[in-house]
């Protein structure tokens, strides 16, 4: 064999495995590049839950909720009441969870804009108005004590004035009653016995069901007694019609036209409070006399062969 054979062939070989080291490095590369890309599509799908939920935006404060509701109310053109209702609804939902000092805040502003001359709107579009009763009504004594405010302001500013406020003036008695602060329960049975509106006694009596959890005494004395009385001598009035003095006639109507719109909400104000079922005045005078010095009017409990209480007997059952 040649020098010049050998020399070619050390080339050729050396050539060879210059291609081969190129191709292994090549391939090497790329198992590196596709561990790489492996493993960053693992880190992504184990992040990716974490960074595809967003962190809940903090709800915008009590106080900055005030202030914007009450630049949207004194819009005299009234064109943002819709962002001003959604402002009241979320203040309504986050209500039971607020500190009291920012629930104290609450009330007397939505109490402010319910009484402000400059807050007015047309009868027919009160929803602003009744959104802000809906939330008083959750606030308690505060809250019952802008209510009571706001459903006297047709004597004093005028605000509210009209029949056609009528429906707003119900919801507010409603409401009070929902606070069931017991130091307005006066005010309810003073517009109840005494009102010119029988629409406006029919809601100041049936918001007295909310005090039903009050005490037997203030259930007795400061609600059913003097409501009894007075569903009694509307219910006689309403009906005689022996008596033939001059204007009588028209009393007569005058007491029908109450008794239409009390009957039904005040009979079911009673039974609530009482836990009985009578439907007809007459039933009622007739309970009271018998049981107005009752200790309790709670059903008696029934028990079973061994002596032991079965549970509260059915009040649908019960009888005066």
């Amino acid at each position: 064999m040649s020098a010049s054979a050998t020399a070619g062939d050390r080339s050729a070989a050396a050539g060879y495995d210059q291609e081969m080291g190129l191709r292994l490095a090549a391939h090497g590369a790329s198992w590196c590049v596709f561990g790489l890309h492996a493993t960053a599509l693992l880190l992504a799908a184990v992040s990716s839950p974490a960074q595809g939920k967003p962190k809940p935006a903090t709800p915008p404060t009590v106080d900055a909720r005030l202030v914007e509701l009450r630049k949207l109310c004194f819009d005299k053109a009234a064109k943002h009441d819709a962002a001003a209702l959604e402002i009241l609804t979320d203040l309504n939902k986050r209500f039971a969870k607020l500190s009291p000092a920012e629930r104290s805040a609450v009330a007397r502003t939505t109490g402010e804009l319910l009484r402000s001359p400059r807050c007015r709107r047309p009868a027919k579009s009160d929803q602003l108005f009744r959104a802000i009763v809906r939330l008083l009504g959750c606030a308690g004594k505060q809250g019952g004590n802008e209510l009571w405010g706001a459903f006297q302001l047709h004597r004093s500013t005028k605000k509210f004035h009209g029949k056609e406020w009528l429906p707003l003036r119900g919801q507010m008695l409603e409401q009070l009653g929902q606070t069931k602060d017991e130091r307005h329960i006066k005010n309810l049975m003073a517009v109840a016995r005494h009102d010119t509106e029988p629409v406006l006694m029919a809601r100041a009596g049936a918001a007295l069901r909310h005090f039903k959890d009050s005490s037997h005494a203030v259930r007795r004395d400061q609600i059913v007694k003097d409501l009894i009385k007075r569903f009694a001598e509307v219910n006689d009035t309403a009906s005689d019609y022996t008596n033939t003095s001059p204007g009588h006639y028209e009393q007569v109507q005058t007491c029908q036209r109450i008794l239409a719109e009390i009957a039904d909400p005040w009979t079911a104000a009673l039974q609530v409070l009482t836990r009985q079922r009578c439907r007809t005045t007459a039933e009622w005078t007739k309970f009271w006399n018998r049981h107005k010095s009752d200790a309790t009017w709670d059903p008696p409990k029934a028990k079973g062969r061994d002596g032991k209480s079965k549970g509260k007997k059915d009040p649908a059952k019960s009888r005066p």
